[in-house]
């Protein structure tokens, strides 16, 4: 049985004018809850919050104050940091080896990954920072790059937007199950205004799927399945129609739960026997864990910094590591 499980979310526009995409915070608590026991969650956030002027808070519902966005949260890359590039270089590990583990997806192929993409959206692309694009065929090749390198060993792509099953179209890797808001020809709808602050503040879609997973799956221990979990949002509620992809993902969904993906758990093993440290352990330099000697790093900031271009190799998406 997979125990790691990863989730990287990407709320990818910048607007402060629209509270849709605050209301998919909701999304994201649920998510912790579930999986509340360790960090490998990683939160991409383009956007500055559209709070409420009263006190700063952000709010899912008109007449539910409760704030998603208090003192707990904890958002992995914010604003400008939130680039195509950054997303596929933390998708594929191909990152800076001083980057700190906080901004790293250190997923390997036992782990379970779970992709959300929120934004504005379009046939085959969704937004970044409202200038800048990540396609459908850059998400496709950064899964691919991932599955060769083994890091992940089933994978769960969620992508919420307009248009948004054309994001999950070119995907040709393996163990990949995909679901989207809206199909490629439709919209994806909001939910609610809330006139104090005179926006829509969640979209159908989250509304739903969040409402279902609050109340149907409590704990980890739930037998609730995926295809469960795609009906959760049907028409009449959604006024679009959820979208599904089960072709390169060999297991029966209704047969898989939910929590696969959605939650985490961590084995612990009890050591009973004596463990001595000598003082020559003790006073030894750790062993570095990026794979990158001294010199590497210092021919990495080279090549950053423009100096040597005959460094780079195998780049990939525009994405080079060393």
């Amino acid at each position: 049985m997979t125990e790691l499980r990863y989730a990287v979310r990407v709320v990818g526009f910048f607007d402060h004018a629209s509270g849709r995409e605050n209301g998919r915070q909701r999304w994201r608590r649920t998510l912790r809850r579930l999986s509340r026991r360790f960090k490998r969650n990683r939160f991409v956030y383009a956007k500055q919050p559209c709070a409420s002027h009263l006190n700063g808070a952000i709010y899912n519902r008109a007449d539910n104050r409760f704030n998603l966005y208090g003192n707990d949260i904890e958002v992995d890359y914010r604003g400008y940091e939130v680039t195509v590039e950054n997303f596929i270089r933390v998708m594929t590990g191909r990152i800076h080896p001083a980057t700190p583990r906080s901004k790293r997806l250190l997923s390997d192929h036992q782990s379970n990954v779970l992709v959300y993409l929120t934004g504005h959206g379009g046939v085959g692309f969704m937004k970044f920072q409202d200038s800048v694009e990540l396609t459908s065929q850059d998400l496709a090749d950064s899964i691919e790059v991932m599955f060769q390198g083994n890091r992940y060993h089933e994978m769960l792509v969620i992508a919420d937007s307009c248009k948004s099953a054309s994001m999950y179209k070119p995907i040709y890797s393996p163990h990949v199950l995909a679901t989207s808001s809206s199909l490629e020809d439709e919209d994806a709808y909001s939910h609610h205004v809330d006139y104090s602050i005179g926006v829509y503040i969640i979209d159908r879609y989250t509304f739903y799927t969040v409402q279902y997973l609050e109340n149907e799956v409590r704990d980890l221990e739930t037998n609730r399945s995926m295809t469960q979990y795609f009906d959760s949002c049907k028409y009449s509620d959604c006024l679009s129609h959820t979208g599904v992809r089960t072709d390169l993902y060999e297991k029966d969904p209704s047969r898989v739960k939910i929590t696969d993906f959605f939650g985490g758990s961590r084995k612990i093993r009890a050591v009973n026997e004596e463990i001595e440290f000598d003082d020559e352990w003790l006073n030894s330099d750790p062993t570095p864990t990026t794979g990158f000697t001294s010199e590497a790093l210092r021919q990495f900031e080279r090549v950053e910094a423009g100096v040597d271009d005959s460094l780079k190799t195998a780049c990939v998406l525009g994405v080079c590591s060393w």
